[in-house]
């Protein structure tokens, strides 16, 4: 049961170990229990025909369930946190239906997708720009505890002022066929992994014209 150079599968070994990515990249069949539509110009009744906000999505989405924003332009940021975090059999996947960007916000964490002590979180197939990250995926420093199960695929990001992406000690960590540009001054770099981490899979990304190296490992 070796894994092979392009294919990850649930269970496989990876690096001598089980492996512990997220099941929605490893698990084609997977089926999520709920989906939360979300549009910039929702309403109350909630189905994909009538979709809901984005915050309240957040609010109400758990382990096992997706929040899928259809097709505008978004102006916010989002959080999730160990509170609200996928399992390794129960994922949750955040998802563009169609055509969408975010304008991050300018607050906080100035990121637009902020996964702050979270595991096993997908975002798959979005356009993103502004301020300092457009995912900002992290632990804590000086603890044995590492994030878990992290994936984001498909994705395009440009113009931030620090990192496009930006992760630290997060182990069974996928980042994969992205675009990262034009990262300004702030920090500089397209994709930047830091902190110490295990068990990672980066590949198949586009980095380009961002103001110091496209690739910072730490």
């Amino acid at each position: 049961n070796k894994v092979s150079v392009n294919k990850i599968k649930r269970w496989d070994i990876f690096f001598q170990t089980i492996e512990k990515f997220n099941r929605y990249y490893t698990d084609e069949n997977y089926q999520f229990t709920k989906i939360y539509f979300v549009s910039p110009y929702w309403n109350w009744i909630w189905s994909e025909s009538d979709p809901m906000s984005v915050d309240n999505a957040f609010n109400l989405v758990s382990a096992g369930q997706e929040i899928r924003f259809l097709e505008g332009i978004y102006n916010w940021w989002w959080e999730l946190n160990k509170d609200k975090s996928g399992t390794y059999d129960n994922p949750i996947l955040i998802k563009a239906n169609s055509w969408v960007t975010i304008n991050c916000s300018n607050t906080w964490r100035k990121s637009c997708f902020n996964l702050e002590f979270a595991d096993y979180i997908a975002i798959d197939w979005f356009t993103l720009v502004w301020w300092k990250y457009w995912i900002r995926s992290v632990w804590w420093y000086n603890t044995e505890d590492h994030q878990k199960g992290i994936v984001m695929i498909n994705n395009h990001w440009y113009n931030q002022n620090n990192d496009p992406f930006f992760t630290g000690w997060s182990d069974w960590f996928i980042i994969e066929n992205n675009i990262a540009h034009w990262a300004w001054s702030g920090d500089w770099h397209g994709i930047y992994l830091s902190n110490g981490w295990d068990w990672m899979i980066v590949r198949w990304n586009e980095l380009y014209d961002n103001v110091s190296s496209d690739f910072q490992i730490n």
